[in-house]
């Protein structure tokens, strides 16, 4: 069909819904819709250039929903329609896949009640200033997949009900800060578009957004206070960005509310600067979509790595205890001091030892409880006399006591390996708890090893004692006695560079 005559439609004027799709049409006849009772109308896939001059001059007052998609379209409305030629209560306008190259700011006067506006895959590059001003009840705007360069923060103002904006697909490079009415709006997508950075201030105005997509960018930061005003924030996409590094902090406003995010496709770095990540990714089992497919990218020995699936002294591999030191205090006691590297993986500490000798039957690790942060030192009590120790210090990795889905098989595998390197069984010895000099009692209770924590450190420097007996003790060895009151005989080997160990293991 290339022509409608009003004839024709005359006979039509009670009818509400109209389908012309797919025909010919380069127009509708003047008088063709005069007392119409439509209101849905469906011109897709013809030849129109704008939206018909007859649904303004006819007056279709009653229209809501117009479907103009796949026509050639180089403007929406003639410019030679009176302002004053409206669609009272047209709230639905779809004109996707069209030729029009920009929006003028006349041409949604004649749309005051628009409640969607769909305006997708077409090839849109420019957007006249004021052009949504009168759209009061716009609440969802889909510019997606055309050619939008940038998108001026003034552009957008005048939408205070608008709660979805879909940019996604398009050519922006930067994303400018909102205006201060898009207080509501819910939904943002500008995936698939250039941007490198989200600069501090871009959702000062955006507090409702509680999905925010913005994959398939070239991010490659965010600003520490970027996402401070998504209070509601529930699904962040950051997949297939240029993000080496994502720093926990950035997350921390949302994490209340975060119900989804997603990092896959991002050029990780593994090492200590994204340690605190994997920790708080951990900690956020149930929040990571598709966790195993966050890889490495650097360093070359990691790339490909599943992020989640390593063990966390992977990526800091330096000593985490930098020194350790040991004090007679007592005939059957020795103080542990150690200086430690400042993590903010770590929670705590705790010492192991054991004794250790060719004359000795297999011995267990002794473990003490966990110590707090600030702890440096600790008190071994009851040792045995004339008897050489093994003592270790541990470097605890925050709340990683559970063992997640995406990390149950490595766990499970280190476990048994450790059985079988070094049984543990309990053993009532006592060791006693020192916290900092001069401060906190000192409590008694050896615990088994807590298998199941993951460490991020181990102090591999292990230090071996002889415990010696005081001369006064019966059967005191001479050659422990020192003059000037020095201390008995012992002696210690330092290994000064960290050898490879499992995370869970306890062996120094």
């Amino acid at each position: 069909m290339t022509d409608l005559k009003v004839s024709t439609m005359e006979s039509l004027r009670h009818i509400e819904v109209l389908d012309i799709s797919d025909n010919h049409l380069t127009h509708l006849p003047i008088g063709s819709l005069q007392d119409s009772s439509l209101r849905r109308l469906n011109l897709a896939g013809n030849k129109l250039k704008q939206i018909p001059d007859t649904l303004f001059v006819d007056g279709v007052s009653s229209l809501e929903l117009l479907n103009i998609s796949n026509n050639p379209l180089d403007r929406l409305v003639n410019k030679q329609v009176g302002k004053r030629l409206v669609l009272d209560f047209l709230e639905e306008l779809v004109a996707t896949g069209t030729k029009l190259k920009e929006l003028a700011s006349h041409e949604l006067l004649h749309m005051p009640s628009l409640r969607s506006l769909n305006l997708a895959n077409g090839t849109i590059s420019n957007i006249a200033p004021g052009t949504f001003r009168t759209l009061n009840q716009l609440s969802q705007l889909n510019l997606g997949y055309n050619l939008l360069q940038t998108m001026p923060r003034e552009r957008l103002r005048g939408l205070p009900s608008l709660t979805h904006l879909n940019l996604t697909r398009n050519r922006l490079k930067q994303l400018d800060q909102f205006p201060s009415d898009s207080r509501s709006m819910k939904v943002l997508d500008v995936s698939g578009n250039m941007l490198t950075e989200i600069e501090e201030h871009v959702f000062r105005h955006t507090e409702s957004l509680e999905k925010i997509y913005l994959g398939d960018n070239w991010i490659t930061s965010i600003h520490p206070r970027a996402l401070e005003p998504l209070d509601r924030a529930r699904h962040l996409d950051l997949n297939h960005n240029n993000l080496e590094v994502l720093q926990p902090f950035v997350l921390h406003p949302i994490e209340r509310t975060l119900e989804t995010i997603k990092l896959t496709g991002n050029p990780l770095v593994c090492n200590c600067d994204t340690l605190d990540l994997w920790i708080w990714l951990q900690n956020h089992p149930g929040q990571v979509e598709s966790p195993h497919l966050i890889v490495c990218e650097m360093p070359e020995t990691l790339r490909g790595h599943s992020f989640l699936t390593l063990s966390a002294s992977v990526f800091c591999p330096q000593p985490l205890i930098l020194n350790m030191d040991i004090q007679d205090t007592q005939s059957q006691a020795l103080l542990v001091s150690w200086q430690a590297a400042n993590t903010s993986a770590v929670y705590g500490f705790r010492v192991s030892y054991k004794a250790i000798g060719d004359d000795k039957a297999p011995q267990d690790v002794i473990t003490s409880p966990t110590l707090g942060l600030g702890s440096r030192e600790y008190l071994l009590e009851d040792l045995e006399p004339s008897t050489e120790y093994q003592v270790c210090v541990h470097g605890m990795a925050k709340s990683l006591g559970l063992v997640h889905p995406h990390t149950v098989g490595p766990t499970a595998e280190s476990l048994r390996d450790h059985e079988r390197g070094l049984p543990l069984h309990p053993r009532p010895h006592h060791v006693a708890g020192v916290g900092h000099r001069g401060g906190g009692a000192r409590g008694h209770g050896a615990r088994r090893a807590d298998r199941t924590a993951v460490l991020v450190g181990i102090f591999v420097m292990f230090v071996r004692y002889r415990v010696c007996r005081r001369p006064s003790e019966k059967g005191a060895v001479g050659h422990g006695v020192k003059p000037n009151g020095a201390p008995p005989d012992y002696y210690s080997h330092h290994h000064h560079f960290p050898k490879v160990h499992r995370d869970d293991e306890f062996a120094c």
